[in-house]
């Protein structure tokens, strides 16, 4: 059995993810989605996805031994990029990668934005992808194999 994890089940980029994975599962699969709370995702959809044979749980990125828990075992876990700008979304990928690092996760997977691969020193970066520059330089830095997945706006939100 293979585990993966799925973060941010809840938005907008999450929550088509989650219906995709959910939608193409293997039965020996364990898939995890996450959301901040529960509540954020429509009982019908959870519903849904349970059906499959997909777990939902609560986890934080401000909360490192929680996630911890849910990333232990997993082979990859997809960490869709929180909302927030600045330190707060730079504390909590730092958060969400030390889990992965003590939980022996294999892969981390990270939805970035277009211009994060710049080369530039951080500060130097343009605003929008100046977030997810930092937070790919803490993957690079952390030794975990990696997939990113460059992203630009979206015209539906």
């Amino acid at each position: 059995m293979v585990k993966y994890v799925l973060t941010g089940a809840d938005g907008n980029l999450g929550g088509f993810a989650a219906e995709f994975v959910a939608d193409n599962k293997k039965p020996e699969d364990e898939i995890i989605f996450t959301s901040y709370t529960l509540s954020a995702i429509p009982a019908e959809k959870v519903a849904g996805w349970e059906s499959k044979g997909v777990k939902v749980v609560a986890a934080s990125y401000d909360d490192v031994d929680s996630l911890k828990k849910i990333f232990e075992g997993a082979e990859a876990i997809a960490f869709i990029s929180t909302w927030l700008i600045g330190e707060g979304r730079r504390q909590q990928a730092r958060n969400v990668i030390q889990a992965a690092k003590e939980s022996n996760v294999k892969r981390i997977c990270y939805t970035s934005f277009v211009g994060a691969g710049s080369d530039k020193p951080n500060d130097q970066v343009p605003f929008l992808p100046r977030d997810h520059h930092y937070v790919e330089s803490q993957i690079y830095a952390s030794g975990l194999t990696y997939s990113l997945q460059r992203n630009w706006l979206y015209q539906d939100n």
